[in-house]
């Protein structure tokens, strides 16, 4: 009897001590975080199934599901901000992909088909210029780099380039997609009635806020007569920058020299950041529109993205107008074809720019 009175009150011990070993996560394959998360204190518990963020702290909870992801009208709020499961501490990650460079003489090359990711956390971002014949390889990189792509952004939309920004959207299937306020992108905003992402159209001075990553818009123009520039179709992509605690990254993407001086002209020192990306990517950019863009920003990084003019018609070097613009700044600049792809990293304290070999 002594021995069935020992064994139930062991029994008893185990017990209580399950009831006081504090939270059970149900969900095996759930992650949790501890540390700060972007309301304060706590941890911050991520299901595996609806990108829900717990904030164990008694903060009030956010939450993102795909349904609200598909079905979100934000129409003109563009200050909304949506907390991706991302802790404000994570680290931030620009990569960049020229997926078109085989080689400095490879003809097969494609000065149109760039992909920038930009990532913090669960939350990722793809901002995206492919030709048709490159669409393939901006769908692959992508879903081999993400499981949930976020925020998709076409920065330049034209008649021609509808039907692979359609496609791309297709595979890809973000959760926002991001286009220029302008009139040629209007009929792509079908996808949201479609049950496809929220479509947002942006232009100057519009903003949106990701996991901690505030995006301002510097391009296009309002649209009024006098802001519109109509010298190249160019000129209406959107150009941007983010914000991250204390780094600035300024990204200009098609527009070329009229765009890159109305931006450098309006926004002045704002515009003052730690990278950039060249404007249309170093080509075809006049000298005295990228020298007034490097005067601007001054940045410690700058990547130029469009490939070496080895045998083309064109005969300016983007990498030797980018290192002649910067050379006063102690800019280190950057010639994304010699690399596998580019990444900058920020984790909240100190930045580092690598080009990854090939």
């Amino acid at each position: 009897m002594k021995y069935q009175i020992f064994i139930i009150l062991g029994i008893m011990l185990v017990l209580f001590g399950c009831l006081d070993n504090g939270t059970t996560v149900s969900d095996t394959n759930a992650t949790i975080n501890n540390g700060n998360n972007a309301g304060g204190g706590g941890s911050v518990v991520i299901t595996s199934n609806s990108s829900q963020q717990s904030n164990t702290s008694g903060k009030q909870n956010n939450t993102i599901t795909n349904e609200n992801k598909t079905n979100n009208t934000l129409g003109n709020d563009f200050s909304k901000i949506r907390a991706y499961a991302a802790n404000a501490n994570d680290t931030l990650f620009i990569r960049a992909y020229n997926i078109s460079i085989g080689g400095n003489q490879d003809p097969s090359r494609d000065e149109n088909s760039r992909l920038t990711m930009i990532s913090k956390g669960d939350f990722d971002a793809a901002v995206i210029d492919v030709s048709a014949n490159k669409k393939d390889d901006a769908v692959y990189t992508i879903l081999a780099n993400v499981d949930d792509l976020e925020v998709e952004m076409f920065p330049l939309v034209t008649s021609d380039n509808k039907e692979v920004i359609r496609a791309i959207i297709n595979a890809t299937k973000p959760g926002y997609l991001i286009l220029p306020n302008t009139p040629v992108a209007q009929d792509l905003g079908d996808f949201q009635s479609n049950n496809g992402p929220s479509v947002i159209f942006v232009k100057d001075r519009d903003t949106e806020t990701y996991a901690g990553i505030t995006f301002q818009f510097l391009n296009p123009p309002l649209g009024t007569t006098e802001d519109r520039l109509f010298d190249n179709p160019n000129n209406d992509a959107i150009a941007f920058m983010i914000k991250d605690r204390d780094f600035t990254a300024v990204f200009p993407n098609d527009i070329r020299g009229g765009g890159t001086i109305k931006i450098s002209t309006k926004y002045g020192s704002a515009l003052q950041a730690d990278f950039v990306t060249t404007p249309n990517y170093g080509a075809d950019v006049e000298a005295d529109a990228l020298s007034l863009f490097a005067s601007k920003t001054k940045p410690a990084f700058a990547l130029v993205e469009g490939y070496k003019r080895g045998s083309s018609t064109k005969t300016t070097d983007p990498y030797e107008t980018a290192k002649s613009a910067f050379g006063g700044y102690k800019t280190n600049v950057t010639a994304l074809w010699n690399c596998k792809y580019y990444m900058l990293s920020y984790n909240g304290v100190s930045y580092e720019g690598k080009c990854i070999a090939k």
